[in-house]
This record gives C-alpha cells, sequence and structure tokens, in this order.
C-alpha cells in the first residue's frame, strides 16, 4: 500500500468488498403453486418447509475511519463499522495485540518522527495525547501529498511502520485475523499448506481448498506428514499454554528441544515432545495433589 491508501483508511475510512453466505429456500412445485396464490401481505408472512441451499452474496460496504473507531473503542463505546461482519470488537483484547491508546500514540510517534525528518530536525514539544493526534491527522494529510518528495529510504521507512499501524488496528477491530503457517503439515483434502489462527485458534484451515478442521484434528495429519514440527502459535495450543515462555523454559532445561525457524527466524517445536511433556507435567500435578494432606 502507499502512503494515501493507508492514509486513507486512518483517517477517511474505505470501501471494500464484504462475502458472506444466505440461506435461499428451494421451493417444490406444489409450493411455488401456493406462494403464486398469495397475496403479497401473506406472502410476507408464508413459511414452508422446503430444503434450503447457502448461497454466497458479496456488496462492498464502507467502513469507517480507523483512527476514529480506535478512539471510540478506548472509551468503550459502539464502534464504528464494527468490523466486516458489522459487530463490535471483542472486550476481550488477545496478549499479543496493543490497547487502542498504545496503537494510536504509536501513530503519533510515526508522524513526529516523519515530521522531524520533513523539517530538518525540528522537535516537538511534549503534548497531552489528543494534542498529539490532532497534529497527527494534519501530518498524515500533507505526508499523503509530499510522499513523492520524499526522499525514497525515509517513505519507504514511513509505509512500513504505518502499514503496521494500520495492520495492528484492523486485527484489534475484528477487520482482520493473522494466520500463521503450520510447518510440514498438509490438508487431508488436498495437500495445501494449513493456517492456524494466532488470536484464538478455534479451528485449522487450508490456505488452497479452505477446508477446516477442530483444533485437535490436525494432530493427525502430523502422523502421515513427515516430521511433526509447529510454530510457537501452534506449539502453545499443543501444549495447553497460555505463555510462550514456558516453552522456552522447558527447553532451557532441556524437556523439548527448540528448532531453527523455517526460514523466517522463528522457533519450532516437535509435537510429540510437545505432548510428552504435557503429559508429564499434568502428571506431576496429578501426584502432587494426591499427596496433599486432606483439610481437616
Amino acid at each position: 500500500m502507499t502512503i494515501a491508501e493507508l492514509v486513507e483508511q486512518l483517517l477517511d475510512g474505505w470501501s471494500e468488498r464484504i462475502e458472506y453466505a444466505v440461506s435461499v429456500p428451494v421451493h417444490t412445485q406444489d409450493c411455488h403453486d401456493t406462494i403464486i396464490s398469495l397475496s403479497i401481505q401473506e406472502v410476507r408472512h408464508y413459511e414452508c418447509d422446503c430444503p434450503r441451499r447457502k448461497e454466497l452474496r458479496a456488496e462492498r460496504r464502507k467502513q469507517g475511519a480507523l483512527c476514529t473507531q480506535l478512539v471510540e473503542a478506548g472509551y468503550s463505546v459502539p464502534v464504528t463499522g464494527g468490523g466486516p461482519g458489522g459487530s463490535k470488537p471483542g472486550s476481550r483484547v488477545p496478549g499479543n495485540l496493543l490497547r487502542p491508546d498504545e496503537i494510536l500514540s504509536r501513530l503519533a510517534d510515526v508522524c513526529e518522527v516523519w515530521a522531524y525528518d520533513a523539517t530538518g530536525g525540528l522537535e516537538y514539544q511534549p503534548a497531552p495525547i489528543n494534542v498529539r493526534l490532532r497534529r497527527a491527522e494534519q501530518l498524515l494529510r500533507e505526508m499523503a501529498t509530499w510522499e513523492t518528495d520524499t526522499d525514497p529510504d525515509d517513505a519507504r521507512d514511513t509505509v512500513r511502520a504505518l502499514h503496521g499501524i494500520v495492520r495492528q488496528a484492523r486485527v484489534f477491530l475484528g477487520y482482520d485475523s493473522t494466520w500463521t503457517l503450520i510447518a510440514d503439515t498438509r490438508c487431508g483434502e488436498c495437500g495445501g499448506q494449513l493456517l492456524v489462527e494466532r488470536e484464538g485458534a478455534a479451528e485449522v484451515r487450508c490456505e488452497d481448498c479452505r477446508a477446516s478442521y477442530p483444533w485437535q484434528a490436525w494432530l493427525e495429519l502430523h502422523e502421515t506428514s513427515g516430521p511433526r514440527l509447529v510454530d510457537t502459535p501452534a506449539a502453545l495450543i499443543v501444549a495447553g499454554l497460555r505463555n510462550p515462555s514456558t516453552l522456552y523454559s522447558w527447553a532451557s532445561r532441556g524437556h523439548v528441544t527448540r528448532y531453527g525457524g523455517a526460514g523466517n527466524g522463528n522457533a519450532l517445536w516437535d509435537v510429540a515432545e510437545l505432548k510428552a511433556r504435557a503429559e508429564a507435567v499434568a502428571g506431576e500435578r496429578k501426584k502432587k495433589t494426591e499427596r496433599a494432606p486432606a483439610p481437616e
């Protein structure tokens, strides 16, 4: 995305294509003849037991400005736009997401750094966040028009920083979800690469055919797919953990092996080792519970 496109999402909102499914009745001939004989008022209240099929529909929907939605979310009021399904963001913020005020503060930082470079080192005085945000809006408008006059390296860094902020805001507000690949595991339907959602993995999805599996089911696919290595988000699901630091603690003590990343520097973990360690920890807890003296 260009700076102008990112600024549009942040300040003015954007229009995007929304796909959804609707249930459509497949009327029998008798039911069709009955509907024809009814008045318009009667048709509105007519119900039948005909079979139904799902049809995919799509429409373009105007979404509100991300900055406005983040401010409203910070005050815990209904969010303008409310995500692709029209619903509000969840009240529980995932642990790997910033709060709305932190995202907005990062945005103000990026704008002030850009302005510092553009003005030859003119520093901005500390100010309350509402003042910084008003100043950031003005600077964003200037960024959108000055992009072609900006040093290529500075423009590239600014685009990268703004893109990260927009991405974080879209995930927090419910427009996007972040998915990560499960290493060396293939879909049982088409052989495609499997994905797991970082924010709350309730299922595993195929990148190619979009087939989905309950999160437990992909463990069975590992039995026939060669090396059983998964990245950290998927490893937490296997081991039943919430905090990745526990995984690294297990690795430092030699309970599990930490493998190098698949070209991106991220750690990979063996499913069998994770399951064995999780079972061992559960067994130790059970023994401690059994040894504990009964309350008098």
